[in-house]
């Protein structure tokens, strides 16, 4: 678990929790998805205590954000963070573990960052709450380096929330405000280990290709819609998907996209205009941008354009600012506005009630494969991804007619699937209609000649139809490819046998045999 890249990720703890899982449960999902909804709820009560500190630090009316007040606030922030449709995909997937153990500990080292700054430096709990902020600092980017920004939002938080270092540019770096930078040394130092680990562990990774096929403008083309596609979903959170894949043919011009830049490049400009007199809109602006950036299948690679899992944290800073409009509410309501009061707790109930309304929905998403792809269809029928996948599923059921019709819809989309076509003849063939088998065979062979796969399934449709000369001719090729291949040499051998050239089959009969044990024997050693 301390030794692997695997997955393209250094991630050790996440690791460890889901052995001990392993260790209680076997590979019983429930125990999978119980710790993992334990490990979200403790997250939820961190988040909790993290706002009422944010909070407590910017209140600047005591009679109308008093104590039950900012509780309230708090509370709310934490229940629109934890019940949001975006949470389903990191709590009830039980691969994405990782992103709860470190949002876990993160949210822990800045509860531990947030107490500390309250303490003078003389007092012996502020070091003691700094070390503790360092330390599980330390073990969130353990478990997921998602958290690798956190140097530079607790800059932004000291300089535009906390009021630890001034406004005025010149004291800054006064001999005053030294301790605040020399704070950040630690984490920083962690945080460039954990970088330097994320880029070893992404070379090491076969899964990180996809973003290479794009130029440079392309990917921050991408990068601003992914930043806006998820800002719109925080706000309307419909349409959710398991799985936003790579386009097939990236228009980097088109309507949503172009929208989406400007959006962002827009309200950039908006909130760094308006810093002083909203900070808490740009700390949670930045830290936003910052995380999901970091997270983006834009900037990392891989087959997705986006994931909602990526939120996880991301969306943390919109959270606290629904908490912040709680004590814009309970001052309305103390200044007498009895009727906005009113209407305003009616919509904050309002808002709770939807938001589980629609992840209790987006859970069921989730309840098995095949509900889950065909979801991922029914929001992205353009996607074939999802429609390979579901595909997929359909194959290992049963229902072969759906499955090719789904197939079918891929190749239509991209033509040039020669795995899609691959996957096509082996459905016919299992369907006993090989000449429909053979055409995509064929087909697959043209866009790719080098499987060995698509010429060993090619030769036993045409061997099914008779056509053994044909046959033969694709199991050469095939093992000319790859020549310890047995079963080749065993469908071989019955080929020739049929011919009558039986001393030439007992040569291919006798090399599945020499290889199977082989097989055999490297088992037994495994």
């Amino acid at each position: 678990m301390f030794t692997t890249f695997h997955t393209g990720q250094y991630q050790p703890l996440s690791w460890v929790t889901l052995g001990l899982d392993h260790l209680l449960w076997g590979m019983e999902p429930f125990g999978y998805h119980l710790t993992s909804l334990l490990l979200h709820a403790a997250c939820a009560v961190l988040f909790y205590f993290v706002t009422g500190h944010l909070l407590n630090l910017r209140r600047s009316n005591p009679i109308a954000s008093s104590g039950l007040a900012v509780s309230i606030a708090a509370c709310f922030g934490a229940l629109v963070f934890a019940m949001h449709p975006l949470r389903v995909e990191p709590v009830v997937w039980a691969s994405t573990r990782d992103y709860l153990v470190s949002g876990l500990f993160l949210l822990w080292s800045l509860l531990c960052y947030l107490r500390a700054v309250k303490l003078p430096e003389s007092h012996s709990k502020w070091l003691r709450c700094m070390t503790a902020s360092v330390i599980i600092y330390g073990l969130s980017l353990l478990s997921k380096p998602i958290g690798i920004t956190l140097p530079v939002i607790l800059l932004l938080l000291d300089v535009y929330y906390l009021d630890r270092l001034t406004g005025d540019q010149g004291n800054r770096f006064a001999p005053v405000a030294r301790r605040v930078w020399y704070e950040k040394i630690p984490f920083l130092l962690l945080a460039l280990g954990a970088l330097a680990l994320t880029v070893v562990a992404q070379q090491s990774s076969e899964n990180l290709s996809r973003v290479d096929d794009y130029d440079a403008t392309t990917r921050i083309a991408l990068m601003l819609y992914s930043l806006a596609f998820f800002l719109w979903q925080t706000v309307i959170p419909l349409g959710l998907s398991p799985l936003y894949e790579w386009p097939t043919h990236l228009d980097k011009q088109s309507w949503h996209i172009v929208l989406g830049g400007v959006m962002i490049v827009t309200g950039s400009v908006g909130i760094f205009l308006v810093r002083r007199r909203w900070p808490a809109g740009l700390v949670s602006w930045v830290s936003y941008v910052l995380i999901l950036l970091g997270e983006a299948g834009s900037i990392a690679g891989g087959g997705e354009i986006a994931a909602d899992r990526y939120t996880y944290l991301a969306c943390l800073g919109w959270a606290v600012l629904a908490g912040a409009g709680v004590l814009f509410v309970w001052q309305k309501w103390h200044c007498g506005q009895i009727f906005r009061g009113a209407f305003a707790v009616t919509g904050l109930v309002t808002i709770l009630l939807s938001l589980g309304i629609v992840t209790w929905k987006q859970t069921a998403t989730w309840q098995d494969s095949e509900t889950l792809w065909t979801s991922a269809v029914r929001s992205h029928p353009r996607g074939t991804a999802a429609r390979e996948k579901l595909a997929t599923v359909l194959v290992s059921q049963g229902a072969l007619d759906k499955a090719i019709e789904n197939f079918n819809k891929v190749v239509e989309i991209n033509p040039n699937r020669g795995d899609i076509h691959f996957k096509l003849g082996k459905v016919w063939a299992d369907l006993g209609r090989f000449d429909e088998a053979i055409d995509h065979f064929q087909r697959a062979l043209k866009i790719d000649s080098s499987s060995a796969q698509v010429h060993y399934h090619l030769g036993r449709a045409l061997e099914a139809r008779g056509r053994l000369d044909e046959a033969i001719d694709h199991f050469q090729q095939a093992l000319r490819i790859e020549p310890e291949f047995a079963e080749v040499h065993v469908s071989l051998g019955r080929a020739l046998s049929s011919h009558g050239r039986y001393t030439e089959a007992v040569q291919h009969y006798q090399a599945a045999i020499r290889q199977l044990k082989s097989r055999v024997t490297e088992g037994v050693k495994k």
